[in-house]
């Protein structure tokens, strides 16, 4: 999907790479499907901003939520003066403990 960057007073266009992988697909055999975003996102960034966004289907069992840059100052993104830095959950609750590589 792309939205032409004059339209909404952008310098250059925007592509949306929207993925779904199904959970079949999710384990490390998927390489050639990698392959080709990988691919799209090379084509894309050459014409103008990317986002890929979508649904992986990726296993993290209990691995850490996310990572946490104490350093980082979000504050020029970020208007909402109530906003605190996002807590990161250590330890996840899931049931599934298999994650990918």
């Amino acid at each position: 999907m792309s939205i032409k960057g004059y339209s909404i007073g952008h310098v250059r266009d925007i592509f949306l790479v929207i993925v779904y992988i199904t959970p079949n697909l999710s384990s490390e055999n998927s390489v050639s499907f990698f392959d080709t975003i990988e691919q799209l996102l090379i084509k894309y960034t050459a014409e103008g901003d990317t986002l890929l966004m979508g649904d992986f289907n990726a296993r993290t069992g209990n691995i850490a939520d996310c990572e946490v840059d104490p350093t980082a100052d979000c504050s020029e993104f970020i208007s909402q003066p109530e906003y605190v830095n996002d807590v990161c959950v250590q330890l996840r609750q899931n049931c599934d403990k298999k994650f990918n590589k």
